[in-house]
């Protein structure tokens, strides 16, 4: 990987690869992303998603700027960094992502920004999606069940003294339930302290 403008990250995802291989290449790119965000104030990364060897189409490609994980472009094309419709990921969608030129629509694209930008963001995301990456087969993550989660991190980050654009690690459990508990008597709190308990 490059630094600064231009970096880029592989992810070689093929019908030869095992759960470890997928799971090993996963948690490489989220590395490589906490990394170009905490190290980089300007700039773009692209993270290559293949699924032949020798980094051959087709592709899944998202360009993510250095600030704050924020995607600006799937497969070339613009996107608004918003959630439509929350379906389940699949481990199997790993193998049917949109490549190429293709525009990817409101479900996927919502896949994607959860198992890529948002997992950078949150270590019990990644977990999440590690697992099921790991386990392939019919394993899903219910995106539904992350939603709180995404809304507030930027709230969670200034809680625990994390700046948001260019943080120095994921958000925690233990940082959800610090952000939760200054909160007053509202769903989040209760929602937040549900999902991560002490």
């Amino acid at each position: 990987m490059t630094q600064g403008e231009g970096a880029m990250v592989d992810w070689v995802v093929t019908g030869n690869s095992n759960g470890m291989d997928r799971m090993l290449g996963y948690q490489r790119v989220l590395r490589e992303m906490r990394q170009f965000v905490a190290n980089n104030a300007a700039g773009t990364m692209t993270i290559n998603i293949h699924r032949s060897p020798g980094n051959a189409p087709p592709t899944t490609s998202l360009t993510m700027s250095a600030n704050n994980f924020t995607v600006t472009h799937i497969n070339g094309h613009a996107i608004n960094y918003n959630y439509g419709a929350l379906l389940p990921f699949l481990a199997s969608d790993l193998d049917a992502f949109p490549a190429g030129a293709v525009q990817v629509s409101l479900p996927v694209k919502a896949k994607l920004l959860y198992m890529l930008p948002e997992a950078a963001r949150s270590v019990p995301i990644e977990e999440d999606f590690t697992r099921v990456i790991q386990a392939m087969g019919t394993a899903m993550v219910d995106l539904n069940r992350w939603f709180v989660p995404v809304h507030v991190y930027d709230k969670t980050c200034t809680a625990v003294g994390l700046d948001s654009a260019s943080p120095a690690r994921p958000l925690t459990a233990a940082d959800y339930r610090q952000y939760a508990n200054g909160l007053g008597n509202v769903k989040d709190k209760h929602d937040l302290l549900q999902m991560f308990p002490a």
